[in-house]
């Protein structure tokens, strides 16, 4: 039996439905039929009744509802949500997504990253500092005043050089990494529908930015739409989806809907 089979099966329908005093044989099902059963009784389920539903449906499948998919964008868009889903966090999380986002936002070989999260701004390319770190190094300790002896700071430069191809290997595998990573995901996603297919086939390559700044910034971006469709794996969902807090009642939810479809 599979997980989610099992998960199914273990999932006690019956504190709910008496919660709603619904009878046991209530269309549709909260186990069989979750997602539908959810759209019509999400708001009046408390907390705790909630909680169970993560175990049968995922985050991707809950995107459907139109309540939670308004949560997350309320939860996005606030001082919290903002900083939980900033570039900061998302680096911390998933270092590789980052860096490869950076990459092919610069159009540099180079890969620019923060020295210090506290000051974002500090890029710099790092198998050319430590290059030349080790120019410096030979040329003011090493050879300390016997320059000419090894050809005139020959040795400097080539460990300079050797400092360079360490970090361009580095990005190498690097590259290698995300590839092999992303190529499994393929391979273990199920079949998206036809029209998801097409969507992703018309999605633009990341465009080239000039400064560290504009791209992290465009990141912060891809990650507040992948975290809003589901897709966001390290984030917990349960604190977001579950929560009325996010609800924002004092609009009506599909002049929201419409909206963000508007802004996107």
């Amino acid at each position: 039996m599979s997980a989610s089979a099992s998960s199914a099966s273990d999932f006690n329908v019956a504190p709910i439905l008496k919660y709603l005093s619904l009878p046991a044989d209530h269309k549709p099902s909260p186990r069989d039929e979750p997602l539908e059963f959810l759209r019509d009784h999400l708001i009046q389920l408390p907390l705790e009744l909630l909680r169970p539903f993560s175990t049968i449906t995922t985050p991707r499948q809950r995107t459907q509802l139109l309540r939670i998919r308004n949560r997350r964008t309320t939860y996005a868009c606030s001082a919290e949500g903002r900083k939980a889903l900033s570039w900061v966090e998302a680096r911390k999380e998933d270092s590789l997504a980052y860096e490869a986002f950076m990459i092919s936002s610069t159009g540099t070989q180079g890969m620019p990253l923060a020295q210090d999260p506290t000051d974002p701004e500090r890029a710099y390319r790092k198998g050319e500092e430590e290059g030349g770190e080790e120019r410096k190094w030979v040329e003011s300790s090493f050879m300390d005043g016997a320059k000419g002896h090894i050809g005139e700071g020959k040795l400097a430069a080539l460990l300079g050089q050797f400092e360079e191809e360490r970090e361009a290997e580095r990005l190498r595998d690097m590259r290698r990494e995300i590839r092999e990573r992303e190529q499994a995901q393929r391979e273990s996603e199920p079949e998206e529908e036809e029209e998801e297919e097409e969507e992703g086939e018309e999605s633009p390559t990341n465009p080239i930015y000039d400064s560290p700044g504009d791209a992290r910034s465009s990141f912060e971006r891809v990650i507040r739409d992948k975290f809003i469709d589901g897709l966001l794996e390290w984030m917990d969902y349960d604190t977001v989806d579950w929560d009325d807090r996010w609800d924002d009642d004092g609009r009506d939810d599909e002049d929201k809907w419409f909206d963000e479809e508007e802004e996107s």
